[in-house]
């Protein structure tokens, strides 16, 4: 990994890190979706039963490829958006604070780029899975159902429901209730009943 080029980078310029310390590579960057492809490749020839993706959320990210594949985003998907404010879409300035309850014409644009970017990861490493194990089950943990809107992680849930076997849901501890509803697994229970997808449940910490 250290002779990739691609590292993430948060909103406003720092580092990027998964997993409370660890730097990471830009998940979207193409450098890394040949790399894990060739991760899912080898442990399916080697009889794997399928490919488990922990952390399968997907964090804003600035780094320059976004930035590129951003501007084509507006460009392809956004135009009227562009016309109306007078964008240059490569100079677009994405905010520093990404905010899930602004409106920000801007920064809705960029929640909705980064959902469609984990989307086109997950489609991705579950077809590059299938090529070669077609009875392969695809499942990941998108560490959903904590209190924050799920586009805050960079997920889309029915659409990125809908491209799993199995989702892993390790939130048994959190039982607060947001908006009227039960969070934690409960809420997550109904939402992947709903979307179709089988549900595994476990919990790692106790929320104080």
């Amino acid at each position: 990994l250290q002779n990739f080029d691609t590292f993430a980078v948060a909103p406003g310029g720092g580092v990027r890190s998964y997993a409370y310390y660890r730097r990471t590579l830009c998940q979207s960057s193409e450098d890394f979706r040949s790399y894990f492809k060739g991760l899912i490749r080898k442990a399916q020839n080697l009889g794997a039963n399928g490919v488990w993706i922990d952390n399968s959320y997907l964090h804003p990210c600035v780094c320059p490829e976004c930035r590129e594949k951003f501007a084509r985003f507006l460009q392809e998907e956004r135009p009227q958006l562009l016309e109306e404010l007078k964008l240059i879409p490569e100079k677009v300035e994405i905010p520093e604070y990404i905010s899930t309850h602004s409106n920000d014409p801007v920064m809705q644009s960029f929640h909705d780029f980064n959902m469609k970017r984990n989307l086109e990861n997950m489609q991705i490493f579950r077809d590059e899975m299938l090529k070669y194990n077609p009875d392969g089950l695809f499942a990941s943990n998108p560490a959903l159902h904590r209190g924050k809107p799920n586009a805050f992680s960079g997920v889309d849930f029915l659409p990125f429901a809908e491209l799993h076997d199995i989702l892993y849901i390790e939130n048994a501890q959190t039982v607060d209730v947001e908006e009227g509803v039960r969070l934690g697994n409960y809420r997550a229970f109904a939402d992947c009943e709903a979307a179709g997808v089988a549900a595994v449940s476990g919990g790692w910490r106790h929320k104080v």
